[in-house]
């Protein structure tokens, strides 16, 4: 029987957990977090879904209350801060053969090497949960892009640059298979938000970046009342609007069309619905869509190094960590 454990129950955890409720065999599930209440919500929400097997579930405050030693696919999804402490605690326990990492992967660029290296030594498969490559909105607009250099622009309110601006910078690297980006801070505003968990910070103004071959990629974030958010995939000959907030739908135009807008209703369906994708995959085949742990590393440090130099320059000192998740 196929064995799976989810380490962090919160909101996060918690969608996992319903999303393993389709996968195509009987499969023993843990999930570990040392919020009571966290757990609670995790068996509210999996009891409440409808399941396509008959896996079972145990809700677990320590990992030492975990009976079983060996699991095909831990899924990590703790905040960043305490994201590597985790995996090396999982790794030093259990057997495991893949993992999967929510983001902001860590808020210190050397564990991001030290967890490369404990990945290799243990001899395990790893990914990084960018599900935007599972939606099917998402493949429509790369299967079509046929020419370059390629703009994005994600514009709106309080859609946190800190918090996901990580997976338009996986949508970038996929959509242009470029690996470096140079980044500019120096439109972002000089002051910090609070960002939704404590002890973590939000970003206001803009973000942009770019490489050699002329892509680019802008992440702009302004404060509002309500949470709104666009996200623009555009070329010299076509251009895809995907409108999350008002009207929600996909806009195409074409230059071969004259630039008339096409729309066609947007298809982003939740992790709740991926993730028993991606595992039955991980387990079936050996692999799946998601990025490579190494493949989201280079992104993820280059984020990190443009947003933790911009909260020292905020902040007038210099940081061990960047306080994003």
């Amino acid at each position: 029987m196929n064995s799976v454990i989810i380490l962090g129950a919160g909101n996060i955890g918690s969608r996992h957990l319903q999303g393993l409720s389709n996968l195509k065999n009987k499969t023993n599930i843990h999930i570990v977090d040392p919020d009571k209440t966290s757990l609670e919500v995790s068996q509210t929400r999996w009891d409440n879904i409808k399941k396509t097997n008959q896996s079972s579930v145990s809700y677990h405050k320590s990992l030492a209350d975990v009976n079983s030693q060996e699991f095909d696919v831990a899924i990590i999804s703790t905040t960043s801060s305490v994201r590597k402490n985790v995996f090396e605690t999982v790794i030093d326990q259990k057997s495991i053969d893949n993992i999967i990492f929510e983001k902001f992967l860590f808020q210190n660029e050397s564990d991001f090497h030290e967890v490369s290296s404990l990945l290799n030594s243990y001899d395990i498969n790893a990914w990084v949960n960018h599900a935007r490559r599972y939606r099917p909105t998402y493949k429509k607009i790369v299967e079509q892009i046929n020419d370059k250099p390629i703009e994005i622009t994600v514009s709106g309110s309080q859609w946190g640059i800190g918090c996901n601006g990580i997976h338009y910078v996986d949508v970038y690297g996929w959509v242009t298979g470029s690996e470096v980006i140079n980044w500019d801070n120096s439109q972002l505003q000089r002051r910090l938000l609070s960002a939704k968990r404590d002890g973590y910070v939000e970003f206001v103004g803009a973000l942009t970046g770019n490489d050699k071959f002329g892509n680019c990629i802008n992440l702009i974030c302004i404060e509002g009342e309500e949470p709104r958010k666009n996200v623009s995939i555009s070329t010299p000959k076509q251009e895809w609007i995907i409108n999350q907030s008002i009207n929600k739908g996909l806009h195409i135009t074409k230059k071969s069309d004259g630039w008339n807008s096409k729309q066609i209703p947007v298809e982003l369906p939740y992790v709740s619905e991926i993730t028993g994708s991606v595992v039955n995959e991980i387990i079936n085949e050996g692999t799946c869509a998601l990025p490579t742990y190494d493949e989201a590393k280079v992104y993820h440090i280059g984020l990190l190094r443009t947003l933790k130099d911009h909260v020292e320059k905020v902040r007038g000192e210099s940081i061990e960590n960047c306080p994003i998740t």
